[in-house]
């Protein structure tokens, strides 16, 4: 008995829940778990009326106090990227917020279809402006590139053996 109490208090059964069947001595249709943190359901592996085994993955549970951007960045600009370089990070859906994150990590993976390389971004976000599958604006800031010229490629002339910009003087 003692055991069987005590497993159901490792598997996060409320104690409340304990008390509640010891002295009804009667499995009640549903329990109410409550979680130690806020977040979104990202995984549901049960439905109602399912029957599981004790190592099964019922669900997963993501807190968003903390999100992960993804960012692409282009093949040619990944090197300007450095770990640890700070971040603003604004979302369409909240305009005129900004909020700051860091560079965690850049993925060695090269996406061959967009030639960007993913540039992962911690982002603090307890104001839960985030939420899982936004899409965001990424600025990347002190980045210790050089100082470059960008020019739109439409105003590019190939010559085949060169290529030439025009500027009005």
């Amino acid at each position: 008995r003692d055991a069987a109490r005590q497993r159901l208090l490792v598997l996060g059964v409320p104690e409340s829940a304990v008390v509640d069947l010891e002295r009804s001595r009667t499995v009640p249709a549903s329990i109410i778990l409550r979680s130690p943190i806020d977040g979104v359901v990202t995984e549901l592996g049960v439905r109602e009326g399912a029957a599981f085994e004790s190592d099964v993955v019922l669900f997963q549970l993501s807190g968003t106090s903390t999100v992960w951007v993804n960012a692409q960045v282009p093949q040619s600009r990944g090197e300007a990227v450095e770990r640890g370089a700070m971040v603003a990070v604004r979302s369409a859906a909240s305009p005129g917020q900004v909020l700051s994150g860091r560079v965690l990590s850049l993925l060695p993976q090269l996406d061959i279809t967009t030639r960007t390389v993913s540039v992962r971004i911690v982002v603090d976000n307890r104001s839960g402006l985030l939420s899982p599958g936004m899409f965001v604006q990424a600025e990347f800031i002190g980045s210790a590139s050089e100082p470059a010229l960008w020019v739109p490629s439409e105003a590019v002339i190939a010559t085949g053996q060169r290529s030439v910009v025009i500027v009005a003087g």
